[in-house]
């Protein structure tokens, strides 16, 4: 729709939208896994990832689950989360872990009930892709591809709505998990390794050709 407001159609039929892929024998769900009573974000600590908000939403969460605790991985040089958490008073449900190797990351999404993402915008977002091929459920803002992962999305900056979400889908857990599990085919022929690196080989030989 924006590429059309401004190019006026002239250029929106030859728009081919190509995501990222992932390697599903890496990120894939656990056997006879359950998992621990805490949500992930995979974040580096800047602005437009709006921890502000998911620390905001994660303290309206933890009124009605206070066993929860929220795990966040990612860079923060400058120590930014650690103060923002004790400001929401939620210093003792986060944990804050900083930078973690990517051959981790499955594990660790594995081992978790959820994975949110408060971001203000993203182009995709490889982090909700790598938690839906593990089959764990997803709440996000309606940024990137997460509209085409999960159901549970909100405006982006909108904490007390993402904090619903997130009660939501703690609420109604076996059945929203069993929903993330179901999905993992259909992500497969979208977002497989195989099938992304493929769809830019053809995508450079279609350009090749207009250039002979």
């Amino acid at each position: 729709e924006q590429i059309n407001a401004v190019y006026k159609n002239k250029y929106a039929q030859k728009i081919k939208i190509l995501p990222f892929g992932l390697d599903e024998k890496m990120f894939s769900p656990a056997v006879n896994n359950s998992p621990s009573k805490r949500l992930i974000n995979i974040a580096s600590a800047v602005p437009v990832k709006a921890h502000n908000d998911l620390f905001r939403a994660f303290k309206i969460v933890v009124e009605k689950f206070p066993d929860l605790k929220l795990e966040c991985y990612g860079r923060d040089d400058n120590n930014l989360l650690a103060s923002l958490a004790a400001s929401c008073g939620i210093e003792k449900n986060v944990v804050l872990n900083g930078y973690t190797k990517y051959e981790q990351l499955p594990l660790i999404l594995n081992d978790s009930l959820l994975y949110v993402l408060s971001s203000l915008h993203e182009a995709e977002n490889m982090s909700i892709v790598e938690a839906a091929f593990c089959g764990v459920p997803v709440v996000s803002t309606a940024v990137g591809l997460a509209g085409e992962l999960t159901e549970n999305t909100v405006l982006p900056g909108d904490y007390k709505a993402l904090a619903s979400k997130i009660n939501f889908v703690l609420n109604n857990y076996e059945i929203e998990k069993q929903k993330s599990l179901s999905r993992i085919p259909e992500l497969h022929k979208r977002f497989s390794l195989g099938i992304t690196v493929n769809n830019f080989v053809e995508l450079y030989k279609s350009m090749t050709k207009l250039g002979s």
